[in-house]
């Protein structure tokens, strides 16, 4: 689109185009006094008859008046329009939003200042370039977006003093809501308008953003300011080889490094333990690859210990730490829920003896028995295995305790002995995100069954819960004798481990979420089974118990900007305090449970160990982290986008961009080279015509 700067000029100056025409014609008429005789007079009227020498005027006369047009133009400023805008309504005051992308990513120094550093100057370009009319806000869009103003304003100054204000945040960005909120801040001020998304497209946080929302009288701009290398390594998590963590042990842990480079990583991997300890490994990693660094980790007392994982720093320096708690248990916590007396021939008393059956209980295993009716979430923080037996009624919150421990990463050894547990599995399925392996009948006893008891006919021996009965010992299976068991029926889901020799299943196991259930179709209360009385017994339970723990564990971590939530003794918070990494006092959100418990939140916002210390022991800890997917740089094409039908966008940096924008670009300098050129042609002519003419 081509608009003039001062058409108002026009009508005064292209009268100015008919001079040369004037001139012309006047002097086709313009009489000439000639002394004769006077041969080189009569050349030059021989030379003025011939047709060529006409022409020659005519031609002259035509670029004489284009050139004048076009000096004419130049100072008309002809404007070309760019970026889809109207340069005819250049004084109407713009409506513009600035989304900030403020990621971690932001902090990336590839060179001398990082991506947020360039944002900065693009924004203070951007307000160089506005007029007194425009109205401009900001929208930073970091875990929460915040915006400058509640719309938009002509108050430039202000705009540029909170965006120098910003701080660079650790955590993820909410584009799409920031998006959202700039066409909602358009619309209200009549729907037409500019967003600037400023941003280094990180291609993890761009790949889900979706504005196919944005009205398509919205014009779009995105400002790249990533640094043209992005090499960048870092820490992206852990993992547990075994979820149980004793004192005195050696814990296994794999560290999770990746290397987004082009380059081969060569560095050292430090593991420094409650600040003091540290282990150091070699670490090789070929470019784009993530690999696990196993690493051992010494923990020589119980209780807390605030654990650190560091590579050497690059250009992002915050994902080369990686901060996780490991909580060391003297003992191994077992629970066991059951609403039956601890007598001697109770299961509840058989079972609690195998799990430890030391002399005064020095084994690793520390079994703790509940009613199931006072069964609540501190019980089920403290342990990662869950045994039920001789269970009354099962209700619903129980259960659905039960299943959101599993689907956690918790198991539950069930044993089916109870005359209310075919409806107290019906209450536990309706909780469970998947079928249990079997379901169960009516409960059969030595009166009901044919010769008093019944045997195994077969097993998954294969399984790891089943390893004590490979090979030869298979015949141990052979002794044990079961004078109840409730009548059920495989399904599709799960395993079934042990048969019966009629065909029901004995033993089954699935999966639940990160956890698992193992339910046992019998009893081991000594009118139940024979299984207490065998030496096997308690070998077994271990080797169950042993296996559950077996499988790698995620443990759980927090992310800068999440709201962390637990539960902490009142007592303890009352004559303690919470700290940041850096020892400050951090206010805590807090409502009472009852008189001795609070739920209290909070909500980091730097990474580290937030912690409740006691005369120099950390009552509780939370390792903060960054969010990994900000550690991979690459950039997305900001072309594949998904925008609406009709929606026009545009790459733009610079300040004369961001002017073009608006005003469009100036082009009577075209006009002013044109011009010299056709006066230099005439030059040319002049004297091609002089030197040919007859």
């Amino acid at each position: 689109m081509f608009s003039l700067l001062n058409p108002s000029l026009l009508f005064g100056l292209i009268p100015l185009v008919g001079i040369p025409l004037a001139v012309h014609l006047f002097n086709k008429k313009f009489p000439k006094k000639i002394l004769f005789p006077d041969i080189r007079i009569i050349k030059t009227s021989l030379e003025q008859r011939s047709k060529l020498f006409r022409l020659r005027h005519i031609i002259l006369m035509i670029l004489r008046s284009a050139a004048l047009l076009l000096l004419l133009f130049c100072f008309l400023q002809p404007i070309l329009s760019k970026f889809a805008a109207d340069t005819n309504n250049n004084s109407i005051g713009r409506n513009i939003i600035i989304v900030l992308d403020n990621s971690l990513s932001m902090s990336y120094r590839g060179g001398s200042i990082s991506s947020s550093q360039r944002g900065l100057i693009e924004i203070e370009k951007i307000v160089d370039s506005l007029s007194s009319s425009d109205e401009i806000n900001l929208i930073v869009a970091d875990q929460r977006i915040r915006k400058c103003f509640e719309q938009p304003t002509t108050n430039h100054s202000e705009l540029l003093a909170f965006a120098q204000s910003l701080t660079n945040s650790l955590s993820t960005a909410d584009l799409n809501n920031a998006a959202r909120a700039a066409a909602k801040q358009l619309r209200k001020n009549g729907e037409k308008g500019e967003i600037y998304f400023i941003s280094d497209f990180q291609r993890s946080s761009w790949g889900k953003v979706d504005l196919s929302f944005i009205d398509p009288n919205m014009r779009l701009f995105y400002v790249d300011v990533a640094p043209d290398i992005n090499n960048n390594r870092a820490i992206i998590g852990i993992e547990l080889k075994n979820p149980v963590v004793l004192a005195g042990s050696v814990v296994p842990v794999a560290v999770r490094i990746a290397n987004y480079s082009e380059k081969e990583m060569s560095d050292r991997l430090e593991i420094r333990v409650n600040d003091g300890e540290s282990l150091f490994y070699d670490v090789e990693i070929a470019p784009w690859n993530i690999v696990n660094i196993n690493v051992s980790i010494p923990l020589h007392q119980s209780g807390l210990h605030q654990v650190k994982a560091i590579l050497s720093n690059d250009d992002l320096p915050e994902d080369n730490q990686f901060f996780f708690t490991l909580k060391a248990q003297d003992k191994e916590e077992v629970l066991i829920i059951s609403d039956t007396d601890m007598d001697r021939s109770s299961a509840n008393f058989i079972l609690d003896a195998a799990l430890n059956p030391y002399r005064n209980r020095t084994g690793s295993l520390l079994p703790k028995a509940v009613a199931s009716t006072e069964v609540a979430p501190l019980h089920l923080t403290t342990t990662n295995k869950v045994f039920l037996t001789g269970i009354g009624q099962l209700n619903s919150n129980t259960a659905r305790m039960l299943a959101d421990f599993m689907k956690k990463g918790g198991s539950v050894i069930y044993f089916i002995d109870s005359i209310n547990d075919e409806q107290n599995l019906k209450v536990l399925a309706r909780e469970m995100p998947v079928e249990m392996p079997f379901t169960t009948g009516r409960l059969l006893t030595a009166d009901n069954i044919p010769g008093g008891c019944i045997k195994i006919r077969s097993g998954h021996f294969q399984s790891k819960f089943l390893r004590l009965f490979r090979g030869d010992a298979r015949q141990r299976l052979g002794q044990l004798d079961f004078y109840e068991y409730h009548q059920a029926r495989s399904t599709a889901n799960g395993q079934v481990l042990l048969t019966y020799a009629e065909g029901t299943p004995a033993m089954a196991t699935c999966s639940v979420g990160l956890g698992q259930l193992l339910l046992c179709n019998f009893s081991v209360k000594e009118n139940g089974s024979n299984i207490a009385s065998r030496k096997i017994f308690p070998a077994w339970i271990h080797e169950i118990s042993h296996n559950l723990s077996r499988e790698s564990k995620k443990l759980k971590l927090y992310e800068v900007g999440d709201r962390l939530h637990d539960e902490v003794w009142l007592e303890e918070i009352r004559s303690n305090r919470f700290v940041d990494p850096e020892n400050r006092r951090i206010k805590v959100e807090s409502k009472t449970i009852n008189d001795s418990r609070l739920a209290i939140s909070f909500i980091p916002q730097m990474i580290g160990h937030y912690s409740l210390y006691k005369q120099g022991v950390p009552l509780y800890s939370y390792a903060i982290n960054c969010n990994p997917d900000e550690s991979d740089l690459r950039v997305i094409d900001v072309s594949a986008l998904q925008t609406a039908d009709g929606v026009k966008s545009f790459k733009v940096k610079g300040k004369e961009k961001y002017a073009e924008v608006k005003a469009g670009q100036k082009i009577f300098h075209w006009f002013l080279i044109a011009c010299l050129l056709l006066l230099m042609s005439e030059l040319f002519l002049f004297h091609f015509f002089k030197r040919f003419s007859i």
